[in-house]
This record gives C-alpha cells, structure tokens and sequence, in this order.
C-alpha cells in the first residue's frame, strides 16, 4: 500500500486562531489527523482489495 500525506505549508490560518501543534498533531473529536488518516485509508485499501492484493 503506498499513499502520502499531504500537509504543505506553515499552517498560518490554524496559527492565527491559536493553535500550536502541526497540522497532522491537531485532535478533532479526540483523535489526531494522521491517526484518523492512517485508519481511513486501512480501511479504504481493505473495502477496495478484498482478496488482499
């Protein structure tokens, strides 16, 4: 499975309200971006590949 995580920039709007942890750190609903990421695009690879290839 190959994908990239596309998180460009200073992230100057999420700075400007006063949040201080990069993009992919930010929790929302408790769970951080990468972590959520990572899960979706398990899942997605699984739901699309049933057989595993």
């Amino acid at each position: 499975m190959k994908f990239a995580v596309i998180a460009a920039g200073q992230g100057s709007r999420l700075v400007a309200e006063g949040v201080e942890v990069s993009k992919l750190l930010l929790r929302i609903k408790g769970e951080r971006m990468i972590e959520r990421l990572f899960r979706n695009s398990i899942v997605e690879y699984k739901d699309r590949y049933k057989d595993g290839r």
